[in-house]
C-alpha cells in the first residue's frame, strides 16, 4: 500500500516529527511511504534525506520518488509545488494521501478533487483556536471531503465535530505517541542537584505556546537562582527578546533557536515548563516526561498526560492568576526537590507505560487498511 504524506515544511514541530516517525516505521507494516512538503524546507530536511537516501544509494535514483521538497514561499510557490504533486500522484498512484496542518490540508483537498479514487486522510493536531476565523471557514468546507479526519486528542475530536462539521463515522481518535528510546537514555543523575534551577521551554515562539507567560512569572521570583533556556523559533522571537530586555532578565534567559538534539540538551535541564494557552496533545510534554524531567504545564498542555502533583504540576491557563500559579509552582520545585525528583520518576514510568508510538501506529495502520478495504 502506497502512502503519500504531506506536511507544510520539514521543521522540528510536533506534527513534522511525527511524520518522520511514520516514514521510518510504516515500511515495517508493509507500507511504502513518500513524504512531500508543500512550502519548502526546514530544519529536518536532512533527517528525511538520510532516511530516504541512504549513503549506499545514489540520491539521483531516489529523490524524485521518496522525498519531494516544495518551494519556499506562499501562493506562487504553493501552486508550483501543487503542480509537481499532481504529476507525482498521477504517475505514482498512491492509495492514501495523509496530510498534516493547514496548507497541506488544502493541497490534500485539491488532490482529492483531481483524483477522487484516492483516499484522503487529514490529521488535525491542534484545537480550532489555533486557526484564524478564515482558516476555520476553509477547514469547515474542505474537511467534509476527507475520507477520514484523525484527531490526536478528545478535545481536538470535539472541535473537529463541532467547529468543522466532521461526522462521527469519518472521525478517528488516535492519541499521539512518541518514540521512547531517545528520551529514556536521558540520565536521572544530577537532576535538581545544582543550586540554580535549570529551566527550559520548548516549542514554536508563538502566542499559543505562552513563553511570555513564563517570562513574566520568572520576573516575580528574583530571589530564586534560575536559568531559562528557550528552544524553538517562530514569529514572536523578536517580541520575546524585547520582553526579556524589558523585564531585565537578559542575564538569565538564553535563546537557542530550533535544535535537533533535544534529548542531549535535556540532560542539563531540571524543569520543562509548557505554559501553552491552548494545545492539541503536547508531544513536548510527553517527551519531557519520558526524559524524566520535572514538568510544569498549563491544563491544555497537560490534559490527558499529567496527573497533578504526581507526574507533574498543572497550572490553570484560563485563570487570571496564571502567573501567580506558575510562580507558586516554580517556588515549590525549588524548595521541595526530593518530592520533585519523585514526581519526575513517576512521569518517566508513566510515559514508558503509556506513551510509546507502537499503539498509535497500530491504530493508524488500522485506519489505512479499513479505508482501502472499502474499495
Amino acid at each position: 500500500m502506497k502512502i503519500l504524506q504531506l506536511i507544510p515544511r520539514f521543521t522540528v514541530g510536533g506534527a513534522e516529527r511525527l511524520a518522520l516517525e511514520y516514514a521510518k516505521r510504516l515500511p515495517a507494516f508493509g507500507f511504502s511511504v513518500t513524504v512531500a512538503s508543500v512550502r519548502g524546507g526546514g530544519e529536518l530536511v536532512e533527517d528525511y534525506r538520510l532516511l530516504f537516501e541512504p549513503e549506499s544509494q545514489s540520491r539521483r535514483q531516489t529523490t524524485d520518488y521518496r522525498l519531494l521538497v516544495g518551494e519556499d514561499g506562499w501562493v506562487f510557490a504553493f501552486f508550483h509545488t501543487l503542480k509537481r504533486l499532481r504529476a507525482y500522484v498521477r504517475e505514482g498512484q498512491p492509495d492514501i494521501i495523509h496530510t498534516h496542518i493547514f496548507s497541506s490540508d488544502v493541497a490534500g483537498y485539491l488532490l482529492k478533487r483531481w483524483f477522487p479514487q484516492i483516499k484522503w486522510i487529514s490529521a488535525q493536531h491542534n484545537v480550532a483556536r489555533q486557526h484564524s476565523w478564515w482558516r476555520q471557514l476553509v477547514l469547515r468546507h474542505i474537511l467534509r471531503r476527507a475520507d477520514r479526519v484523525i484527531a490526536v486528542s478528545p478535545r481536538v475530536a470535539h472541535d473537529s465535530r463541532s467547529r468543522f462539521g466532521v461526522s462521527e463515522e469519518r472521525l478517528a481518535l488516535l492519541p499521539n505517541g512518541i518514540a521512547l528510546a531517545p528520551w529514556l537514555v536521558v540520565e536521572a543523575a544530577g537532576l535538581l542537584s545544582s543550586p540554580t534551577l535549570r529551566l527550559a521551554t520548548i516549542g514554536r515562539l508563538t502566542q499559543q505556546k505562552g513563553q511570555d507567560i513564563l517570562l513574566r512569572a520568572l520576573a516575580r521570583v528574583p530571589d530564586i537562582a534560575w536559568q531559562l533556556d528557550i528552544f524553538g523559533e517562530g514569529e514572536d522571537r523578536q517580541r520575546l527578546e524585547s520582553l526579556v530586555q524589558e523585564l531585565g532578565l537578559q542575564e538569565r534567559v538564553r535563546f537557542h533557536g530550533a535544535v535537533d538534539d533535544l534529548p542531549k540538551r535535556l540532560q542539563d535541564i531540571d524543569v520543562v515548563v509548557a505554559p501553552s494557552r491552548w494545545e492539541g496533545m503536547s508531544l513536548t510534554v510527553m517527551e519531557a516526561m519520558a526524559a524524566g524531567r520535572v514538568i510544569i504545564a498549563s491544563n491544555p498542555a497537560g490534559e490527558g498526560l499529567i496527573e497533578d502533583m504526581k507526574t507533574g504540576i498543572i497550572i490553570n491557563a484560563e485563570c487570571r492568576m496564571q502567573n501567580a500559579e506558575l510562580v507558586d509552582a516554580l517556588r515549590w520545585v525549588g524548595t521541595h526537590r526530593m518530592e520533585a525528583k519523585t514526581m519526575a520518576e513517576n512521569a518517566r514510568q508513566h510515559a514508558t507505560e503509556y506513551f510509546g508510538i507502537e499503539k498509535h501506529l497500530q491504530m493508524l495502520t488500522g485506519v489505512y487498511c479499513e479505508l482501502c478495504d472499502r474499495n
